[in-house]
């Protein structure tokens, strides 16, 4: 590499010196010699210099005033030095004003030397001063995009012994807590305190997981901004990694969720209408079925079988020669006869009188009346007997029953059925197996499968889970658990107890 030296000397001979100096040391030189000022601002506006070396005593400029020209042009090239005497005092301001040393025109061999030293050390400065540079602007996109985001992002160090300490704070955080970053920085006591009490608790827990380990951690509670008066839904997310001083550092972002709250809310107490319309739906037709069918079978079935039993007495009172009429009593007797089985079968279809008895003796008929109608051989295994289950839910689980048996006979071409019934004081399971063909997953779902969409609702009504399994060589497995009155109590009571603690 070629050494760009400018060289601040009236005299050319001393320029030489220099130049022989240096390049003794190894240096190869391109060398530029000044006089004055005016041809200083030249060389600096031209650029490019690698090192500067002024004489001390000069006729028509001073190294003082070189100093302040470089200064004034903002570049940073070492600026040595060569006199013949430089005392103590004026060695210290022209160090201040910017000079990087000195060297004696009597003892040049030491030159090259110094050159060195002094390349070494800009080339170091400019080095820390980019890195610097760099570091700035490193800060500074990153202060942009955390401005920018929709949250707060943090950055904390969590200790073993509990205590947890904000590092970086974003400006985001007086508009999301309402208080200042300082204030969080200070002390993360500020943090909890903005927490309602009921969440509390849960946020403690995800700082112990943090020291447990957790990489990763997503929280979610409400706080209390009394700047704003205001309850906010505050989502909370981390990565966490150890120190090696054994602390938990951890860098996340606060996000304002309420509206993302307030709508899942809203959504799941749309749901929830709606799951009771359907519900109520279901009972005001299982009502209307109920209603129907005592009608059918009380009124108009008992008007049938007075019917049958005027025509068997006028059947009776027939005189022997009148056998054309014997025959027509005898034809409109066998359509009664048709008629009240219709009605009996209808019916039978809108309600069974056999759920009178019980949901385990409706199931025990059903099964029955399957295995009779398609010649499907059945197991039935009732292991407990239901008590406690009321009359809509033994309804509902009857129907959900009938609903499965019809898609089997529909679909499954399956030439055995394995009916399960099994209850106790929290909850009532019914499984049906089949050995035919499997449904498949997309089909499930399907528009137009009704069925299978209507036995959801039903169990989601009772706060039940239904689960289908279908595989093409082992047939279908639907398995309907619904939990007891007692059982749902105790649930939600757990549930409120969480909610609370």
């Amino acid at each position: 590499m070629t050494l760009r030296l400018l060289q601040i000397e009236d005299s050319q001979d001393d320029a030489d010196l220099v130049c022989n100096a240096l390049e003794a040391g190894g240096f190869a030189i391109e060398a530029h010699r000044i006089e004055s000022e005016a041809e200083m601002i030249v060389a600096l506006r031209q650029g490019g210099w690698n090192l500067i070396i002024c004489d001390y005593s000069l006729q028509q400029f001073s190294a003082q005033r070189a100093l302040d020209i470089l200064s004034d042009w903002g570049q940073e090239v070492p600026f040595i030095i060569t006199s013949n005497m430089v005392c103590e005092e004026v060695a210290a301001v022209l160090t201040r004003s910017g000079a990087t040393n000195f060297t004696m025109k009597s003892n040049l061999e030491q030159l090259p030397g110094v050159v060195k030293l002094e390349l070494r050390k800009c080339a170091a400065h400019k080095g820390h001063h980019m890195a610097t540079t760099a570091l700035q602007e490193s800060e500074a996109r990153y202060r942009m995009i955390a401005a920018n985001l929709p949250g707060m992002v943090y950055q904390s160090l969590v200790l073993r012994d509990g205590d947890i300490w904000f590092l970086y704070v974003s400006d985001q955080c007086k508009p999301l807590l309402g208080i200042e970053a300082e204030m969080l920085k200070e002390s993360s006591a500020h943090l909890f305190d903005l927490v309602v009490p009921e969440d509390r608790a849960s946020l403690h827990q995800m700082y112990s997981n943090i020291l447990n380990g957790q990489a990763t951690v997503n929280w979610e509670g409400r706080f209390r901004i009394p700047s704003y008066q205001d309850i906010k839904w505050i989502n909370i997310r981390a990565n966490n990694r150890e120190m090696p001083s054994g602390g938990i550092l951890s860098d996340g972002i606060m996000s304002n969720i309420t509206k993302n709250r307030t709508l899942q809310l809203d959504l799941m107490r749309s749901q929830e209408q709606l799951r009771e319309l359907s519900s109520h739906l279901q009972f005001a037709k299982e009502q209307e079925r109920a209603r129907i069918a005592r009608e059918l079978h009380d009124d108009l079935g008992s008007t049938l079988t007075a019917i049958k039993i005027d025509l068997m007495r006028l059947r009776g009172g027939l005189p022997a020669e009148r056998a054309d009429l014997a025959q027509k009593i005898d034809s409109a007797s066998s359509l009664l006869d048709h008629a009240m089985d219709t009605v009996r079968n209808v019916s039978q279809s809108l309600r069974p009188g056999i759920l009178d008895y019980g949901l385990q003796a409706a199931i025990e008929w059903q099964t029955q009346e399957f295995e009779e109608r398609l010649g499907i051989t059945c197991e039935l295994h009732c292991h407990a007997d239901i008590v406690s289950l009321d009359a809509d839910a033994s309804t509902a689980l009857f129907r959900i029953f009938q609903e499965t048996l019809t898609n089997i006979s529909k679909h499954a071409n399956a030439t055995k059925v394995i009916v399960t019934l099994i209850g106790d004081d929290e909850m009532v399971l019914l499984e049906v197996e089949d050995n035919g063909h499997g449904i498949a997953t997309r089909d499930m779902d399907k528009v137009g499968s009704f069925g299978i969409r209507n036995m959801r609702e039903r169990v989601g009504a009772l706060g039940g889970e239904i689960e289908i399994e279908g595989n093409v060589d082992r047939g279908t497995r639907v398995c309907v658990t619904i939990p007891l009155p007692s059982a749902i109590i105790e649930s939600d009571q757990a549930d409120t107890q969480q909610m609370l603690f």
